[in-house]
């Protein structure tokens, strides 16, 4: 979900990092030991996150490396206590304690992405890839221009289940917005999809994908239908992270 560049010398903070990136599965892209190396390999990773260890290192050599990569989002772990207003108060570097630091990096991180827990397993997931995912085992594939239009409108009614009740008043301005067309295409073309996935065999699937006996097979299914019941169904399968999203980023 996220790659990472981790900056560090001590072998015993490594293994806190990677243990929080291994339960989470976060990719860890390169472990380095200086910002020499580091200069190079952000542009041949472009990382989501830099996470440097403030402790070995010196505070001017460290300064100067933020400075230079004020474009990656980083965070700085050393004493500090505050989430914000790293080093040198640069806008894309934030500051966490070395010690005891999972739940304040999560959250951090995610406000960068929309984080979802399984209700079970208690892994972070990203819903979009989620319901990505779903729409394309469903038999909605990117080639359709409907496709985009609902895992956004799913997304949305996700994020808001009362959204579903008004389809016509709220997720389709919605999507329309997002997307620059008017409601009338959206709709259209979402019913679009749903009929050539209905068309392919796929949405015959749908039962099992939400696993539950819903639909009769060949059912026509409506475009309302389809949104509110898969939305539902991840509603119960996860939980949602973030209280605020930014819609720009999805």
């Amino acid at each position: 979900m996220f790659g990472i560049i981790l900056i560090t010398k001590d072998e015993t903070f490594y293994e806190k990092i990677k243990n929080f990136c291994d339960k989470q599965e976060f990719a860890i892209l390169k472990v380095l030991n200086g910002f020499d190396q580091a200069k190079k390999e952000l542009n041949n990773f472009f990382p989501d996150f830099l996470f440097v260890d403030k402790n070995s290192f010196n505070s001017v050599e460290l300064k100067s490396f933020l400075n230079i990569c004020d474009e990656t989002k980083t965070i700085v772990f050393s004493g500090c206590k505050n989430k914000s207003g790293g080093d040198g108060d640069l806008k894309n570097v934030q500051c966490l304690p070395r010690t005891n630091f999972s739940k304040q990096l999560l959250s951090l991180m995610s406000k960068n992405k929309l984080f979802c827990i399984e209700r079970r397993s208690g892994k972070v997931v990203d819903l979009k890839r989620h319901v990505s995912t779903f729409c394309l085992e469903a038999g909605i594939l990117p080639h359709l221009s409907g496709y985009k239009y609902v895992v956004y409108a799913i997304i949305l009614t996700i994020l808001d289940v009362e959204n579903a009740k008004f389809l016509t008043k709220q997720i389709y301005p919605k999507v329309a917005k997002k997307f620059g067309v008017s409601t009338q295409i959206v709709e259209r073309t979402i019913r679009h999809a749903l009929i050539v996935a209905c068309q392919n065999g796929k949405l015959s699937k749908l039962n099992e994908l939400i696993e539950a006996e819903v639909f009769m097979p060949y059912e026509r299914i409506s475009n309302g239908q389809f949104i509110s019941v898969v939305a539902d169904r991840f509603l119960y399968k996860l939980k949602v992270l973030n209280n605020q999203i930014d819609l720009n980023s999805i």
